[in-house]
């Protein structure tokens, strides 16, 4: 009865923190930017928007990188990669192309959850923990219309397979994931974690990390300019967010407690 008790104590403390967190976030990255704006829902997804306008940039054979800080005063951080897979959006309007983005950032938001249930069995309290816990990791960049969440579809669907024990697929949308954003070079090591490690899975591994350098390799062989200005583009990153921005969750909260690098590192 007492365990039961803290449990509710606990989870109804959890979602109020994450609540307060979440609407702190919200406040400060959109209400505070974009809420005097006549313009509001034109500009309301402020991550979108940049993808968009280098789009645009990209198919008129301009520099997106150079010309953001040139005329947005602004470094575009966004993978080359990405600029060519989403380049013809750069065709049609702003307006047309948030619909149908808000359509499929939506439809993944709710994926996301669901197929998380499938793998771990969730119940329905841990289901609204993960909506909101820690700030909302997946509102609040549901809100901003970061790829983020496309992205965390395709991850957890990448989850589902290694839960399979599908290591094939897991590793090769991993790949793919990494060619996008790097950080998820940090999930090859997870089978390490969960499965007995043997030859076979290292070579799993190696040739995976072959794979995204030859990709890397590639699309810097397609345009050497756009690719090395995108990597100096990265050197401003350290202007932004918390120290390079460690997204609007947990980390942006340890970043918070712990200001000292020394303790973020730590932790």
């Amino acid at each position: 009865m007492l365990k039961k008790k803290t449990e509710i104590i606990l989870t109804f403390l959890l979602v109020i923190f994450s609540l307060l967190v979440f609407s702190k976030n919200f406040y400060n990255e959109i209400l505070v930017k974009y809420i005097n704006n006549p313009e509001f829902f034109k500009v309301f997804f402020s991550d979108f928007i940049a993808l968009h306008k280098g789009t645009q940039f990209l198919i008129n054979d301009i520099n997106p990188y150079q010309e953001s800080l040139n005329s947005e005063n602004y470094p575009l951080f966004i993978n080359p990669l990405l600029l060519y897979i989403f380049k013809y959006l750069g065709h049609f309007s702003y307006i047309t192309v948030a619909k149908f983005w808000l359509f499929f950032s939506f439809i993944s938001f709710i994926l996301i959850p669901l197929i998380a249930k499938k793998i771990y069995n969730l119940n329905y309290k841990s289901i609204l923990i993960f909506f909101v816990s820690f700030g909302g990791i997946n509102l609040s960049v549901f809100l901003t219309g970061n790829i983020s969440i496309l992205l965390g579809l395709i991850f957890i669907l990448a989850l589902y397979f290694l839960s399979k024990n599908n290591e094939f697929f897991y590793f090769l949308i991993i790949a793919l994931l990494s060619l996008i954003k790097f950080p998820y070079l940090i999930f090859f090591g997870l089978p390490l974690l969960l499965k007995k490690i043997n030859l076979e899975l290292f070579i799993r591994i190696i040739i995976s990390f072959l794979l995204i350098l030859i990709g890397y390799l590639i699309i810097f062989y397609l345009d050497k300019e756009l690719f090395l200005s995108w990597v100096e583009s990265l050197k401003f990153s350290k202007s932004i967010g918390d120290n390079g921005d460690f997204g609007r969750g947990l980390f942006r909260i340890i970043s918070n407690l712990f200001p000292q690098k020394y303790f973020l590192n730590l932790l």
